[in-house]
């Protein structure tokens, strides 16, 4: 049984830092869409 508690607190822990990190990458990726979203616009390309 408490290898099972060990297992689902570890599994928690990772889902957790996995969230964070995608937290972050769609962070990053919206920052660097505006920034290309304002380029293209100054351009007057299409955006992609």
């Amino acid at each position: 049984m408490e290898v099972l508690e060990e297992e689902i607190f570890h599994l928690t822990k990772e889902l957790k830092t996995k969230e964070e990190q995608n937290k972050e990458v769609t962070k990053e990726y919206r920052s660097l869409q505006s920034v290309l979203s304002l380029n293209n616009s100054k351009k007057n390309l299409p955006l992609l």
